[in-house]
């Protein structure tokens, strides 16, 4: 604990170094010290300021008498200090702010040099706050919006021509913490053929060719979970309300084939309709679910990254490192049927590089980047005039 204690005397501008003003010095800083003393607990620091200038012999002199009285440390800031001080490039903001000392332009130059990167890191430093701040509002604000789309972009290594991939497989699992309706888990992916996914029509009588540069399809599928009652039990309270899980597949796609392939896209998404019927449910509430990325062995091991995208939003980027290849044996819960010459490439489980089995949505802890800017209409119509 210290005590801080001024003897500046009002002696104007020019202090004068007298008899009578070191005097008054002496008996200020005798004063001074009697009264810290008197506080409860003590101080065991004393520093006395004086616009006085007094000698090294006096400075010891009255170092001295306050060690005499129990302190443990003693400091006079005498005149000439503090003038070595202020005109120090670290005393020159405060010499311009408190005593209206306007800076010569050298003082200026050995100002911005001793302090310009801290000054310009500050400034950094604040607006990136207060941008990650903002961003974290709007993103609030937009994760009430309904959900409208899932996807996930795997990119592999390099570019590879579609007969070096052949045959592929890529999916993603999806486990939602909290049940969006009765839907408690997605499945969706695509694979060669286009007409394997087919759920509405008879799939094509000529068989389609196998390989991603002939043909690609898609598939959806949501996982249910309903509440049925039990007739036999009806009336006895012990008894809960059976748990059902069904599987429905909600929509399926085709395209043409690829003759190149740096990355593939997989998307959960309904069938597209101007009108929406049923429940609609906010982006907020896939946070925390948990994610499983299944592929087939050769096209894991080109993989070099994937990124987890929702409406607008990047929720998920994973880089090569961070996730490893589980080939432990397994069954595949997907409700499609593949060849056995097919399955001879086994199905792989993407897993994260730490002890976690599985990615998850950490919506809370994080941000997600937003992919792009709204335009202002006045903007958009201006650049669509040319004007």
């Amino acid at each position: 604990m210290g005590a801080y204690r001024s003897g500046l005397r009002a002696i104007g501008i020019n202090a004068n170094d007298s008899k009578e003003d070191k005097t008054w010095a002496f008996e200020k800083f005798d004063d001074d010290l009697a009264s810290a003393l008197d506080n409860t607990p003590k101080p065991a620091v004393f520093v006395f300021f004086t616009n006085v200038e007094i000698t090294v012999g006096e400075r010891d002199e009255l170092k001295s008498r306050g060690l005499a009285k129990g302190l443990h440390e003693c400091e006079i800031i005498h005149r000439e200090r503090m003038r070595i001080s202020l005109d120090s490039t670290k005393g020159l903001a405060i010499r311009f702010q408190y005593l209206d000392i306007a800076l010569s332009d050298a003082e200026q130059a050995a100002f911005f040099h001793e302090w310009g990167d801290t000054i310009q890191s500050v400034i950094s430093t604040g607006i990136s706050s207060l941008d990650r701040k903002l961003d974290r509002m709007i993103f609030l604000q937009e994760s009430s919006f309904p959900l409208q789309t899932i996807s996930v972009l795997y990119k592999l290594k390099r570019e590879y021509a579609g007969s070096e991939i052949g045959h592929f497989r890529t999916f993603m699992d999806i486990f939602f913490k909290v049940p969006l309706g009765d839907v408690y888990k997605v499945d969706f992916g695509s694979s060669d053929k286009a007409h394997r996914f087919d759920h509405q029509n008879d799939r094509r009588s000529v068989p389609d060719l196998p390989g991603i540069e002939n043909s690609v399809g898609a598939g959806v599928w949501e996982h249910y979970i309903t509440e049925q009652e039990d007739d036999a039990a009806d009336g006895d309270a012990e008894t809960a309300p059976a748990r059902e899980k069904s599987v429905r597949q909600v929509s399926s796609s085709n395209g043409v084939g690829r003759k190149t392939v740096s990355h593939i896209a997989i998307q959960y998404q309904k069938e597209h309709s101007m009108l929406h019927f049923g429940p609609r449910f906010p982006l907020s509430d896939i946070d925390e679910s948990m994610l499983m990325p299944l592929l087939n062995a050769s096209l894991a091991d080109k993989l070099d990254s994937f990124s987890v995208y929702a409406n607008e939003y990047e929720l998920l980027r994973v880089g090569h490192s961070e996730f490893i290849i589980d080939r432990t044996s397994f069954d595949s819960s997907l409700p499609v049927d593949f060849t056995p010459e097919e399955l001879n490439d086994p199905w792989v489980r993407i897993r994260p590089a730490t002890i976690a089995s599985n990615f998850s949505i950490e919506l809370s802890q994080y941000t997600p980047r937003r992919l792009f800017s709204a335009s202002a209409v006045g903007s958009a119509l201006a650049k669509e005039n040319g004007t």
